[in-house]
């Protein structure tokens, strides 16, 4: 089980909780609902799971869709005017505003995947990995859901987190194991910017780090986040040619980037050891240099 909380940033009271059946997976905001993901009560990855439809101030449920898995952390995009669901072995198309499965796209041999598409709704983006641990890259029709282009295999081991589309580009994480890497990719031809990524690299278009380093793309910058990570894993960076504008300043050596605003960024800080207290979430302005994406 796991719970849902609305939070008051004035002064961090807690207004509202909606407990969830699963633990959750991922959340977004879109035509005036809340919409969360959850993984199945059983806790096993390819189980069905959950999308939850929310009242964003008062948290009650307006609707709930069975998904068929969770596997990959069922994330979600809006595209095409509807709501795309990466579940597992599917992605599903809800409707909106109203909600309601309106479609359900066959991901052939894929176990686990994820989704993204860029501000405009007009490109969307699939990572998607199979039992045999081949995973690619997909792009996809925003309307449809219907296959475009696919890369090559990327060298990892789980599925490729799309962390967003920006001018034509995406950019993707990949775990291999203990590691893992954050590649710059084209669209037209979906293929990785040179260089390549390969162990021990930092590029503008790629770079390595732990299973945790990920990339997201937030108010035209993409954001590279790793706990503990330093600097060059911390940072917002241009888009456009990989260039860091500013590293993320973090109180503590094992703090995290839980979320990014428009202005804020959201940091988790781990207890100190022996303290018995829990984890802390604190809102901190985001570096003057990202204000220019």
């Amino acid at each position: 089980m796991s719970a849902l909380a609305r939070v008051n940033r004035s002064d961090g009271h807690i207004e509202v909780v909606r407990n969830l059946e699963g633990g959750f997976s991922s959340a977004l905001t879109a035509a005036g609902s809340l919409w969360v993901t959850t993984s199945s009560a059983s806790g096993l990855s390819r189980a069905p799971g959950l999308l939850w439809r929310l009242d964003p101030k008062t948290l009650k449920v307006r609707e709930r869709i069975r998904l068929p898995s969770t596997a990959g952390g069922a994330s979600m995009a809006i595209a095409g005017g509807s709501l795309w669901v990466a579940a597992g072995p599917a992605l599903v198309r809800v409707s909106l505003p109203g909600g309601g499965l309106s479609a359900i796209v066959s991901l052939g041999d894929a176990i686990s995947s994820s989704v993204a598409a860029d501000s405009t709704g007009k490109v969307l983006v699939l990572g998607e990995a199979n039992n045999a641990g081949t995973s690619i890259i997909e792009r996809r029709n925003p309307t449809t859901g219907t296959l475009l282009a696919a890369s090559t295999p990327l060298h990892g081991v789980f599925t490729p987190l799309v962390g967003g589309a920006i001018d034509g580009t995406a950019w993707v994480s990949e775990s291999t194991g203990m590691m893992g890497y954050v590649q710059h990719y084209s669209l037209e031809p979906l293929a990785p910017i040179k260089p390549t990524c390969k162990a021990g690299m930092i590029a503008k278009t790629c770079v390595t780090g732990s299973n945790g380093l990920r990339a997201r793309v937030v108010s035209r910058l993409v954001w590279l986040t790793q706990q503990a990570g330093g600097p060059s894993r911390n940072a917002c960076v241009d888009p456009a040619n990989g260039d860091i504008l500013s590293p993320i300043a973090l109180p503590m050596v094992n703090d995290q980037v839980l979320a990014i605003a428009a202005r804020y960024l959201f940091i988790v800080s781990q207890p100190l050891p022996g303290s018995g207290s829990g984890q802390t979430v604190t809102e901190e302005p985001i570096p003057a240099a990202c204000h220019a994406g």
